[in-house]
């Protein structure tokens, strides 16, 4: 994803059926950042199992990477 962070990484439609970028693979490695900080400041490690919430989109899939 950081190497080519102007990538489309998650497509929708809109209503006419038109393809759009929703999230770029630059974006996505942000918001992969930002969460993955914030659960480690909140003693998250790699065995803890965490429970998510979320909406389908670019924060889903961040949160799941």
């Amino acid at each position: 994803m950081r190497t080519r962070p102007g990538r489309p990484a998650v497509l929708g439609t809109t209503r006419t059926g038109a393809v759009r970028v929703k999230a770029t693979c630059g974006d996505l490695a942000d918001l992969t950042d930002r969460y993955a900080a914030a659960l480690h400041a909140r003693g998250v490690g790699r065995d803890s199992t965490v429970g998510v919430a979320v909406r389908p989109g670019p924060r889903a899939l961040a949160v799941l990477l």
